[in-house]
């Protein structure tokens, strides 16, 4: 979510057995910006989960399972060597604020509303904003290696996996709705490389399990089976515990 994050812990039945509720303090500097610190990011979400497991009484161990439910076009640019050049770009930030008047017009074009299934792209827009640092920063655009949105580095951090979920490509303005998968003139449009986008799964679709690094971050196991999720009309990430667990 973009104000509060959500962290639940749900048995395998479905049945929510705690909900950590962490506001989120955005950091805007600078007019028009809204961002957040990949530390920090990490730091609400255990927070969160935390929260969760005294709910529940349980213990990060007994996690066996692990999803998202996101906002879409919140992103962060990574190096060559995986490193962030940027803090999390929020979706509300609005740097690219006018938007290029040829996006606006590419927006307005038949092709983009009949292969995308929307009208427009605003500033909001992840990709309006990469355009931005193509423009604004070209040396710092000149060593991004992967462009990611929330989702796509939460699954890559915590499982070394590049995936995302078609849902939330979807809302990007560069993804095929009808026939699937990103849209070569899009990507294109907006200068974006293919190697630097994650590929889009079907929400629910299985993607790995957590490495080592995710003790680190958030103070879960290594070898919890992750799940690929979906755009966060419902803001939880769910932990799953086994049937057989009485909480």
């Amino acid at each position: 979510g973009t104000s509060y994050f959500k962290v639940g812990l749900f048995e395998a039945t479905g049945d929510l057995r705690g909900l950590g509720r962490i506001a989120v303090d955005k950091v805007s500097q600078t007019p028009g910006r809204s961002e957040l610190p990949l530390d920090r990011f990490w730091q609400l979400l255990r927070a969160g989960l935390t929260e969760a497991l005294s709910q529940a009484k349980a213990h990060p161990a007994e996690i066996v399972g692990l999803s998202y439910s996101s906002q879409a076009n919140t992103f962060v640019l990574l190096d060559r060597e995986d490193k962030p050049l940027t803090p999390l770009v929020i979706w509300n930030d609005k740097r690219a604020h006018p938007v290029d008047p040829a996006v606006v017009e590419f927006g307005r074009t038949a092709q983009f509303q009949r292969t995308t299934g929307f009208a427009g792209m605003g500033a909001e827009f992840a990709a309006v904003k990469w355009r931005w640092f193509q423009v604004n920063e070209p040396a710092l655009w000149a060593r991004v290696k992967r462009v990611m949105t929330l989702p796509e580095y939460f699954t890559f951090a915590l499982t070394g996996e590049v995936t995302g979920d078609a849902s939330t490509a979807a809302l990007t303005g560069l993804y095929a709705t009808a026939g699937g998968g990103w849209w070569s003139d899009a990507l294109e449009f907006y200068r974006v490389p293919p190697a630097a986008l994650s590929k889009p799964l079907r929400p629910g679709s299985p993607c790995g399990m957590t490495l080592p690094r995710a003790g680190e971050l958030l103070g879960l196991t290594p070898g919890v089976k992750f799940a690929v999720g979906g755009l966060d009309p419902v803001s939880y990430t769910h932990l799953t515990l086994p049937t057989n667990r009485e909480v």
